[in-house]
């Protein structure tokens, strides 16, 4: 009887931990197990397909590890813009001690993309480090042509640090200047998510015929982050994504 008794328990010990085994195994898989792998990236690009999205880059799984970084924002009285505000002092505006703005006036024709692009070109190499701006994106309407320049960090674009510039019909060029400092890396590495997934996370927001023509990570801060001194802050990787027509997505390359 009691050997019964006995065999009854480890029947159902047995069935409860079974039970919880699977339960285990199907929360891992549906609710932990969030890696982004290759079946992922099959099903993202026919998911592509049938929005009737295209891609000029190429879709991967790597990811990588990139530690948050922490920097300040350069005043008139700083060594790396010395040189800009000593050319340029009865011309410039200081907007909160960080935003320099410069109207300065050019003969060249806001349709002569060529002639525009080597006055970016030259200004930078005049007054900055040049191997540490790349050009982001431009623009051109009417009368009037943009090009912005963005900082550059380890080769990655730190979003909050440009040189734009407007070329207008009335022979005006305005410059806008926001210049970092003293960027250092905080905090241990963090693991990233790869850049198909980053695509993964933004397509709701496009639309079909949408065509992405570049791909690349960086540094940005989310929304909402407050900084309790405006002049230095902190920023985490972001991936961005380039459409053809000219409009970026973004999202937060850490990995959740």
């Amino acid at each position: 009887m009691e050997w019964s008794k006995s065999k009854t328990y480890l029947i159902i010990a047995f069935v409860i931990t079974n039970v919880i085994l699977l339960v285990s195994i199907y929360f891992n898989n549906y609710y932990i197990n969030d890696n982004f792998d290759k079946k992922s990236l099959i099903n993202l690009s026919k998911l592509l397909s049938s929005k009737n999205i295209t891609y000029n880059v190429s879709l991967n799984i790597q990811t990588r590890k990139m530690s948050p970084i922490e920097l300040q924002y350069s005043t008139i009285k700083d060594k790396n813009t010395k040189k800009l505000t000593s050319k340029y002092i009865n011309v410039l505006k200081i907007i909160d001690d960080v935003y320099i703005e410069l109207n300065l006036k050019s003969d060249i024709s806001s349709n002569d993309y060529d002639r525009m692009l080597e006055y970016c070109r030259k200004f930078i190499k005049e007054n900055f480090d040049e191997k540490k701006y790349k050009l982001k994106e431009t623009y051109k309407e009417d009368k009037t042509a943009m090009f912005c320049y963005e900082e550059l960090y380890d080769n990655m674009f730190i979003e909050q640090g440009y040189i734009k510039f407007i070329f207008s019909g009335d022979s005006d060029v305005d410059i806008s200047i926001v210049k970092t400092k003293n960027i250092n890396k905080v905090g241990k590495p963090i693991d990233t998510i790869s850049n198909s997934e980053a695509v993964s996370k933004v397509i709701s927001q496009m639309k079909p015929g949408d065509e992405i023509e570049n791909i690349e990570i960086g540094y940005s801060r989310p929304q909402g982050w407050q900084d309790i001194d405006t002049r230095q802050i902190r920023l985490i990787p972001f991936w961005r994504i380039e459409l053809k027509d000219g409009n970026f997505l973004y999202t937060e390359a850490v990995k959740n």
